[in-house]
């Protein structure tokens, strides 16, 4: 179903965000541009907080490019991706996004993501989880060496990968 959009658009400049989606994207209008990814934020800071934004970086990742810069800005250590990256260790990682409104579609989308500083958890507005009743503090994840949840030795299902 589609909703109209019931959050304000967020004015040009530098938020604390959540990443919530990676999508795999291919232009109709243009084939000859590659797969993309859309990755979508949800803004944690006032005015816009629950804002949500997004970018399209090429799928394919180089060492520098844009993909590149925004693995880093997520916290991920690009050095040793590989050939995948399971789309599910980038979602609920929170990082500085600077957003930008294209005079041409009127859209505001994510141009730069950057790692956040010591100081961003001052910046983040305390909300409550979507599946929840109860009232939590919004905090800034660290996105520097996570602590990892003990690896089930049962069967896992295998998730959907990012190809690169």
């Amino acid at each position: 179903m589609l909703k109209k959009e019931d959050y304000e658009r967020p004015e040009d400049g530098e938020y604390i965000a959540e990443l919530t989606d990676v999508v795999e994207f291919a232009s109709e209008q243009h084939p000859e541009w590659g797969t993309s990814l859309r990755f979508q934020f949800k803004i944690l800071e006032d005015p816009y907080v629950n804002s949500v934004v997004s970018g399209l970086v090429s799928a394919s990742w180089k060492p520098g490019n844009k993909l590149d810069k925004w693995l880093i800005g997520l916290g991920v250590d690009s050095s040793n991706i590989g050939d995948q990256l399971n789309e599910k260790e980038l979602k609920g990682k929170q990082a500085r996004i600077y957003v930008e409104k294209d005079p041409k579609s009127d859209y505001v989308n994510v141009k730069l993501v950057k790692p956040l500083r010591a100081t961003d958890v001052n910046r983040v507005v305390p909300t409550a989880p979507a599946n929840s009743q109860t009232n939590a503090i919004g905090t800034v994840q660290s996105n520097i060496a996570p602590i990892q949840a003990p690896k089930s030795s049962g069967f896992v299902k295998p998730t959907r990968q990012i190809p690169f």
